[in-house]
C-alpha cells in the first residue's frame, strides 16, 4: 500500500499494488472502508502485460477517487503513467494513459484544484541515461444537459434549442440558426437533421452534444366538390387531418352541410394534424 486518504465522512481509502500470482505481475488495488473499517468496495486495474503500481491518490469533495501510478505496457522497460477516476461507489469514470514514447514513465503524485482539474507528475525516460520531470494537467469536461434530445416543428416554424452546463457554447450546425454562440438559439430548419454544439466549462474543457430537429409533415387536406342546383343543400367532407375549422361558420366537424345556395360560392377548411395545419378551398 502506497497511499491512504480519509474523506470528510470518515471513510478510509487505500491504494497500492497486489501481486496476482504471475511472475512480476502486480495490479493496482484501491479499497474503500467506512469509518468502522468495513470494506465498501475494492477495485483492481490490470493492463494484462505486467506490473501495475498505484503510487498516489486524492479524494474530491464529492467522494470521487483519483489514483495514479505506473503500468507496464508490454515492451522491455517501458512503463506508462496511468491515472484513473472512480466515483464514490467505486464505478470507474475514466482512465488515461501517458507515454513519452521512449521508455519507463513513472507517475508518482496526483493533485486536484478547486475547480476539478487533475494534476499528475513524475519521471519519464528522456533518452539514454536521461530522465526528465513530466507534469500533466487534465481537466474534467462539463456535465452537459440537453433540454430535449429531439425537437419537432411544423414546416416553416422555428425550433428552440437548449443546452445547459457550460460557460461557452459553439453550435457547429449554423444553417438557419439565430446565434451560434449562445446556449439557447432558435433555428429555422430547412430539413430534418442534427444540430451539434461544443460546450466548454470555465476550465476550457469541452464536450459535444446534439439535438435532432424533426420537421413534421403538414396534413394533406382533401375536400369533395359537390355540384348542385340552385336552392339545394351541399354536403362537404374533408379528410387528412384530426381537427377541422370551416369558414362561413360551418363548424368543426369533418363533414358539414352548407346553407341553401342561390349561386356559386367558395368554402375553405383548415385541418390540423400533430400540431401542423393546412388549408383547402372548394368551390360549390
Amino acid at each position: 500500500a502506497n497511499d491512504l486518504e480519509i474523506d470528510n465522512k470518515g471513510n478510509v481509502f487505500v491504494t497500492g499494488s497486489a501481486w496476482d500470482g504471475s511472475i512480476a505481475k502486480e495490479n493496482y488495488v484501491t479499497i474503500k472502508y467506512d469509518s468502522s473499517g468495513n470494506q465498501k468496495w475494492l477495485k483492481e486495474y490490470d493492463n494484462v502485460f505486467g506490473a501495475d503500481i498505484a503510487n498516489d491518490m486524492e479524494i474530491d469533495k464529492y467522494g470521487n477517487v483519483y489514483v495514479t501510478g505506473s503500468s507496464w505496457n508490454g515492451s522491455v522497460a517501458n512503463e506508462d503513467y496511468v491515472t484513473i477516476k472512480y466515483d464514490s461507489a467505486g464505478n470507474r469514470i475514466w482512465g488515461i494513459e501517458y507515454s513519452n514514447g521512449h521508455g519507463a514513465d513513472y507517475s508518482n503524485a496526483i493533485g486536484l484544484d478547486s475547480i476539478g482539474n487533475v494534476y499528475v507528475t513524475g519521471q519519464v525516460d528522456g533518452g539514454i541515461s536521461n530522465n526528465d520531470f513530466a507534469t500533466i494537467k487534465y481537466c474534467t469536461p462539463p456535465v452537459v444537459t440537453v433540454a430535449a434530445d429531439t425537437v419537432a416543428v411544423c414546416p416553416g416554424d422555428s425550433a428552440q434549442l437548449e443546452v445547459f452546463g457550460g460557460a461557452s457554447y459553439s453550435w457547429y450546425t449554423t444553417t438557419g440558426i439565430s446565434n451560434p454562440d449562445i446556449s439557447n438559439p432558435k433555428v429555422l430548419p430547412a430539413s430534418s437533421g442534427y444540430y451539434y454544439v461544443y460546450v466548454k466549462n470555465i476550465n476550457g474543457c469541452g464536450k459535444y452534444a446534439s439535438i435532432y430537429v424533426k420537421i413534421k409533415p403538414k396534413p394533406v387536406i382533401k375536400v369533395n366538390t359537390p355540384v348542385i342546383c340552385a336552392g339545394q343543400t351541399a354536403i362537404l367532407t374533408a379528410t387528412g387531418a384530426t381537427t377541422y375549422v370551416w369558414s362561413n361558420n360551418l363548424g368543426t366537424s369533418s363533414t358539414v352541410t352548407t346553407p341553401i345556395l342561390s349561386n356559386t360560392k367558395t368554402y375553405s377548411v383548415t385541418g390540423t394534424l400533430n400540431g401542423c395545419s393546412a388549408s383547402k378551398s372548394v368551390i360549390v
